[in-house]
């Protein structure tokens, strides 16, 4: 049913109570454990940790699988006075993280006790998958409440083989009011298109149980939608899962998602409004991006079992499925001397997924059994499923340099991630060890900037530019032209993948010393182009003297017209053409110069690039100006528009190996905006080419979709 009514959540009315808090804890202080708490197992197992996994604020608690552990791993709270209590909740918020592949039981649990004697359990679960982040509710009625000297302790209990990370913040120890409703959990995603419905759980922290009660939802300032939930029996500490009438339909956007439990037992505010409202963050992206499967692998050519498992079942499914999915080998320095090819940056990648055997596998951040039957399945549950943010990357190979162009493109928020960058090369055969594989695929050499990547906070539609320039001189690289750029945005905290792709590789950059559209050029200009590296004809011809002047087309007015006469050279290193027009050009003259397309010596071609700019004038007669043509949206999805085409006469869409993969050569109106449908075109990276009688003009942009 929806209200219009003001949402009145949060405003406290001063003839209500507030719950008697007799103890809480947020874990925010300087040190850990916090002051009077007391670790009982390994203390390295137990650490503050700088997020908020729990659904609290970070910092928060967590337990870690690591180091290795079989038994309680126990924290237990200073003293507490419930004196004259006899009911007592706890509550807590937490997010379990169980072992990815392994659905082995560990118990997670909450005991009790007074004057030091033995633990009462009160809560226990034993978990076999991860458990979204919630908040917990215990009613605690035991002996153990009224002593002047209770406590509670929070542990795990079994093989750390089976756990990541269990995080805990917000502990509470409250004495029951009479009357008291509390929202536990909002349950839904934080991405997501379509209708959703609202869905999440409400606590029972009264006194007396819960017959019915309302929830009401609200996306920013926007409309109340309020269910009604009657025939219920909640009983203190428990809980109750409800899934609202009304769903979720919006359009793109971010929106503050506010749930309110309210009217208990059709008596208005309960007790304490302190509690009833919760708020999530959640993004409608505009765009769908296919995903790309990432597979990270962790082997060792002194392996014994890694040989089999990259001989028959990892080489021969990445051979298969390598368009659609982005792969990385990471070489190990073990067993015995390990992989010649191991290196810092694969050491800090096996830290992170807590890697202690080889062969290991993770694809999109799970650990993942190494055999055929387990990898497909795991590449199947992602391969062809959509994500909301795009990665469009190009690099260039310049001599030991690797330079590198990367654009991450959000269509939805995401916060805190880390942008990995991985330089692989496709084959190798210098790390021959011992377990008798003699060449090994997509191995890691270098990661950029380093194995701990780039933090990011993604916000929709704010394209995140990363340049950098790798030099590999120093790494196991064995043929430069052999490499590959591998980039994969991964949540930090869960390990989770939200995109991965390989950067394009282009040919060389190519720059002319005058400006498009340039006015007062001299008529003696001397047209130098510069390469970032050594290019050669398309083909593999040699560029010379000789058949340099096949490269340049230099013209009166525009691109048809009447030739212009030069002479050019090529300099030894074949990296610098420079052109001298012969003889000297006209004054108060529009020309056309373009150099042709080339490629590099390992055969990447890269673009034709042109200018057009008009001459010194040798009277007073002011310059006609160029007006300035703009493109836009860049990234485009289905169409790109161009400001003004007065003077336009064609355009050309050229991809980034220098196709041309569409051409307009009439548009619909002569003068002001006009607009391409660009809809049949891939997500990537391209060049469009404005030619005319007025101007030519050459722009980068991205389709990403």
């Amino acid at each position: 049913m929806k209200k219009t009514l003001l949402f009145l959540v949060g405003i406290l009315m001063s003839t209500l109570l507030s719950a008697q808090v007799l103890f809480e804890e947020s874990f925010s202080g300087p040190t850990f454990p916090p002051s009077g708490w007391m670790v009982f197992g390994n203390m390295q197992n137990w650490a503050s940790s700088a997020t908020n996994n729990a659904s609290g604020v970070a910092p928060e608690m967590h337990v870690k699988g690591t180091p290795s552990f079989t038994g309680t791993q126990r924290i237990i709270s200073p003293q507490i006075n419930t004196t004259g209590n006899t009911m007592v909740i706890i509550r807590l918020k937490h997010m379990f993280d169980h072992t990815d592949g392994n659905s082995s039981p560990i118990t997670l649990g909450v005991d009790t006790r007074s004057n030091n004697g033995a633990w009462n359990s009160v809560w226990s679960v034993a978990a076999t998958t991860d458990i979204a982040a919630q908040t917990l509710t215990i009613a605690v009625s035991n002996a153990n409440v009224g002593a002047s000297n209770f406590q509670f302790s929070i542990y795990v209990n079994g093989s750390s083989a089976n756990m990541k990370e269990w995080f805990i913040d917000d502990v509470q120890v409250v004495v029951p009011l009479e009357r008291d409703a509390a929202l536990s959990m909002i349950d839904v995603p934080a991405l997501f298109v379509g209708n959703k419905a609202v869905k999440g759980s409400f606590s029972n922290l009264g006194e007396v149980a819960i017959n019915s009660a309302d929830v009401s939802w609200q996306a920013n300032d926007g409309d109340i939608f309020t269910t009604s939930f009657s025939g219920l029996n909640i009983t203190t500490g428990n809980a109750y899962n409800f899934e609202c009438a009304d769903s979720l339909v919006l359009p793109s956007g971010i929106y503050d998602l506010k749930v309110t439990v309210s009217n208990v037992n059709g008596l208005g505010e309960d007790l304490d409004p302190s509690n009833d409202l919760m708020i999530k963050s959640i993004s409608i992206p505009t765009a769908l991006i296919a995903y790309r499967p990432l597979i990270e692998s962790f082997s060792s050519s002194t392996c014994p079992p890694c040989e089999p498992f990259n001989t028959n079942s990892l080489n021969p499914f990445v051979q298969q499925n390598g368009d659609n999915l982005t792969m990385i080998k990471y070489s190990m320095n073990w067993p015995g001397s390990g992989d010649p090819y191991y290196t810092a940056d694969g050491g800090v990648r096996r830290t992170y997924y807590g890697v202690n055997s080889v062969p290991d596998l993770y694809v999109d951040g799970k650990k993942t059994a190494t055999n055929a039957a387990a990898l497909n399945a795991a590449y199947n549950l992602t391969y062809g499923t959509y994500t909301y943010v795009d990665v469009v990357s190009t690099h260039e190979i310049q001599g030991n340099n690797v330079i590198i162009d990367a654009n991450i493109v959000p269509y939805a928020n995401y916060p805190n991630v880390k942008v990995h960058i991985a330089i692989l090369e496709e084959l190798t055969t210098g790390n021959v060890g011992t377990n008798g594989e003699t060449s090994f695929h997509h191995v890691m050499m270098k990661m950029v900037p380093d194995a701990n990547g780039t933090t990011a906070n993604l916000v929709s539609g704010e394209t995140l530019n990363l340049k950098h320039t790798v030099n590999m001189s120093t790494t196991f690289v064995e043929e430069m032209d052999d490499l590959l750029v591998a980039i994969f945005i991964q949540d930090n905290s869960t390990k989770g993948i939200y995109q991965s792709d390989y950067s394009l590789e282009v040919g060389a950059a190519t720059s002319i010393n005058i400006d498009n559209n340039a006015v007062n050029v001299p008529i003696n200009q001397t047209f130098i182009i510069d390469y970032s590296q050594p290019v050669r004809m398309i083909g593999g011809a040699a560029i010379t003297n000789s058949n340099v002047a096949q490269l340049i087309n230099f013209r009166e007015d525009g691109s048809t017209g009447p030739l212009v006469g030069f002479t050019a050279t090529i300099n030894a290193a074949k990296t610098q053409i420079v052109v001298t027009p012969n003889p000297s050009l006209k004054y108060d003259q529009r020309y056309y110069f373009q150099s042709l397309a080339v490629e590099n010596v390992t055969g990447v071609p890269t673009l034709p690039l042109s200018r057009t700019f008009s001459t010194l004038l040798n009277t007073g007669v002011p310059v006609k100006p160029v007006s300035a043509t703009k493109i836009y949206p860049n990234p485009a999805n289905n169409m790109l528009y161009i400001n003004d085409i007065t003077g336009i006469d064609r355009a050309d869409i050229i991809s980034v190996v220098g196709n041309v993969v569409m051409r307009i050569n009439n548009f619909s109106t002569s003068r002001g905006e006009a607009g391409i449908d660009i809809s049949s075109l891939p997500s990537g990276m391209y060049f469009i080419r404005l030619s005319g009688s007025e101007k030519e003009t050459t722009t980068r942009f991205i389709i990403s979709r």
